[in-house]
């Protein structure tokens, strides 16, 4: 009866620890556009995007844009980000600061990049 009763206890826990690492595992995703020069928004595929703390340092691996503008960060605990754009370099195009939610996918909205041309000044 007694060696039940751990075997119950042992299996609650488990199931405990699993649910909190569930719980902060969080996924982040968002779409980038590329403005034309004729006004026309289309998914910016292959471009750099990357996120990190707010002392800008890596949170994560960088990841490219999909041929559908889409981009994904798996993993990322709950927080506050900047999330960085990134084309033909290292030198960010566009900064944001993003907060990270603690539920399953935090949706970023909509980024839109700027025509061809000088890149915006980011401080």
């Amino acid at each position: 009866m007694q060696t039940i009763r751990v075997y119950v206890l042992l299996a609650l826990l488990a199931g405990m620890l699993t649910g909190v690492e569930t719980a902060a595992a969080q996924t982040v995703r968002g779409k980038l556009y590329q403005e034309g020069p004729d006004g026309v928004r289309r998914p910016a595929a292959f471009v750099n995007v990357v996120l990190k703390t707010n002392d800008l340092k890596p949170a994560s691996y960088p990841v490219a844009t999909g041929v559908d503008g889409m981009y994904y960060f798996r993993n990322i605990m709950p927080g506050t980000y900047i999330l960085e754009i990134q084309r033909g370099g290292t030198k960010p195009l566009l900064r944001y600061s993003i907060q990270v939610l603690p539920k399953k996918v935090t949706n970023i909205k909509p980024i839109v990049l700027p025509a061809s041309g000088p890149a915006p000044h980011v401080p």
